[in-house]
């Protein structure tokens, strides 16, 4: 098997740099902050013989943009294609989190049950912890039952400003 090159671009932010690693099929991952996951043992896992290198790609820019344009209020809607590569139901459940609009929240039973298995929502806060690419599939939007956050793999600090900034920007 080929070996996989993976673009990685920094973008910085109130929180502290946000990694984004890029394949040639899209964004593959986004590390956040706070976040205490092994970056080498993701790609050894789901891309298999693979090598990092800091620097530079016209998908690479684009993602670090709209980043970067999404935590100043300027975007609503990611563009940026996705590299996922996970199982078909972590897929699907990543999907649903996308079509959840900006501004608003749901919660895991809601996903739940978008996704067709409404009692399967232990399995879809599963699938939202193994996200490889929070804030552009939208995790954060996601909340309990009851109102409460939740976790976040960048800590409940950004889950809840990036919940504040999007109510902010939506003029909600």
């Amino acid at each position: 098997m080929k070996e996989q090159q993976l673009v990685k671009v920094t973008v910085p932010s109130k929180w502290g740099d946000i990694a984004i690693f890029c394949s040639d099929l899209g964004i593959a991952k986004l590390l956040l902050p706070k976040s205490k996951e092994d970056v080498e043992k993701y790609f050894t896992r789901y891309f298999g013989a693979h090598k990092i290198i800091d620097g530079t790609s016209a998908l690479a820019t684009f993602a670090a943009e709209e980043i970067t344009q999404y935590l100043a209020g300027n975007l609503k809607k990611f563009d940026s294609p996705c590299d996922l590569r996970l199982t078909p139901f972590a897929q699907r459940v990543l999907h649903e989190l996308q079509q959840i609009p900006y501004g608003t929240t749901i919660s895991y039973a809601d996903l739940a049950e978008h996704c067709g298995n409404p009692r399967a929502f232990r399995a879809v806060g599963w699938a939202m912890a193994n996200n490889p690419i929070p804030i552009v599939i939208p995790c954060h939007r996601v909340i309990n039952a009851n109102g409460k956050l939740g976790n976040y793999s960048g800590g409940i600090a950004m889950k809840k400003a990036l919940l504040a900034l999007e109510t902010k920007a939506s003029g909600k």
